[in-house]
């Protein structure tokens, strides 16, 4: 874990000298094309230093700092190419706004700067990949278990082949004797212990781990490992307890009652600010596909209360009358105009009314149908347990996981959306925020 995070700290310290030579290649060519000593340099170190948070916030956007997309050639090369022309135009428009800052001389700087960026990019990733991906040191673990199986954590592994760890030895507790695990650890050279949850009920086990702990060996729970490596909490890993020690503190508490308060007031000025493009969209539905506008539907809400969800029609007047029914990637009910609402989500618009009213958030687990809720609560553990905090537009789940269709798919989301309960924070909401906004523009998610 912890040299994925020297990983990252490498690849943002190399993005930030990439964009900084990035600007002086660029005043260098500029000064070349143009032959004259008008064009200085502080002009663009001041000019483009505005810019700099943008920038970084573009290339986390198209995932340049995921391990599978740096170590991946074909998805690399999409991010590159997108994040470079996207990071241009953004400065281009930026730059044009404030040009206090920045005289824009020429559309065609920032189509140079497009080029020098994807240069270097591809370059700089190259380069990582070879001194720092592909070479990654592997840390050994040992995994205390009781189960036959294999478990979740080999599975995810498996799944994540640049995470840095591997299982070099299960010691399972009901065919070896735990007595000797001190002479295992001592024999074996690892790194990490990570113990199966289940095996902290045997108190023999726990003064075991206890005794290993001179050994300096990192010893974590199965449950925190897989929380830490898929950033999703496993449900079969955790029991009552867990909520009790994790969901709620009093930072939490002044989290949720500052976001509140932000949400209220930010859906305020939305509704304001895009007026005219709800007006639009509303005469568009009415005049393809006729009235009711607004489509609404019961959803539940903060602590089970059902309320009101208000979303543009999608689909056809007659899409349920058979009952509900679980919404598919490709559903034969909604209507031309409905499938490119649902691909820009602009018709999740109308629910700034139901953030407006503190039925919702901007972020938290997206709000289901009363039907589904019961169905799903009596074949999912926890799953009622999503309710603790309120619903939101977007969520973590929605910017983590596929198009769900499925009671399965349903589980897995509600693993996502417990990690964003446990861990909600600001830092937390930033990054679903601008991942929401690669989902819309990769047309991924739910």
């Amino acid at each position: 874990m912890q040299s994925r995070h020297l990983r990252q700290a490498i690849l943002f310290l190399g993005d930030l000298a990439l964009y900084i030579s990035s600007i002086f290649i660029l005043w260098a060519t500029d000064l070349y094309i143009r032959q004259m000593d008008s064009v200085f340099i502080n002009d663009y170190i001041w000019g483009f230093t505005t810019f700099l948070p943008l920038f970084f916030m573009v290339f986390y956007i198209f995932d340049l700092y995921a391990d599978e997309v740096t170590m991946n050639g074909i998805t690399l090369l999409k991010g590159s190419i997108n994040a470079s022309v996207v990071s241009a135009l953004l400065a281009f428009l930026w730059l044009h706004k404030f040009r206090v800052f920045f005289y824009v001389r020429s559309i065609l700087s920032f189509v140079i700067f497009a080029f020098i960026i994807f240069i270097l990019l591809s370059l700089w990733r190259r380069l990582y990949f070879k001194l720092f991906a592909q070479r990654r040191t592997i840390l050994p673990a040992i995994l205390i278990t009781q189960s036959d199986t294999i478990s979740e954590i080999e599975n995810e592994i498996a799944n994540r082949p640049f995470c840095g760890i591997s299982i070099t030895r299960r010691f399972n507790i009901k065919k070896e004797s735990i007595s000797t695990l001190q002479q295992v650890l001592e024999k074996e050279s690892t790194q990490y212990l990570i113990v199966d949850d289940d095996c902290f009920h045997d108190s023999k086990v726990v003064h075991e781990v206890f005794c290993s702990l001179p050994l300096k060996i990192d010893i974590i729970r199965l449950s925190s490992f897989l929380e830490n490596l898929c950033h999703s909490v496993f449900i079969k890993h955790i029991g009552e307890h867990w909520f009790i020690d994790n969901l709620f503190d009093s930072r939490k508490r002044i989290h949720d009652k500052m976001k509140s308060l932000t949400d209220r007031l930010l859906a305020f000025a939305l509704i304001i600010l895009l007026s005219p493009l709800l007006i639009f969209v509303a005469l568009i539905v009415g005049v393809t596909s006729g009235f009711p506008i607004i489509y609404s539907q019961k959803r539940v809400g903060l602590l089970g209360k059902e309320f009101i969800l208000y979303k543009f029609r999608s689909m056809k007047k007659d899409a349920e009358k058979e009952g509900a029914q679980w919404a598919s990637k490709n559903d034969s009910r909604v209507t031309t105009l409905g499938g490119l609402l649902r691909k820009s989500r602009l018709d999740e618009l109308p629910q700034l009314i139901n953030i407006l009213k503190g039925e919702m958030s901007f972020i938290g687990p997206r709000p289901e149908r009363p039907e589904f809720v019961k169905k799903l609560s009596l074949s999912i553990p926890f799953y009622n347990e999503r309710h603790l905090v309120k619903p939101g537009l977007t969520g973590w789940a929605q910017v983590s996981y596929k198009y769900g269709m499925t009671e399965n798919d349903s589980l897995i989301k509600l693993q996502y959306d417990l990690y964003y309960i446990k861990n909600r924070s600001l830092v937390l909401e930033l990054a679903i925020i601008l991942k929401t906004i690669r989902v819309i523009i990769y047309q991924s998610g739910t």
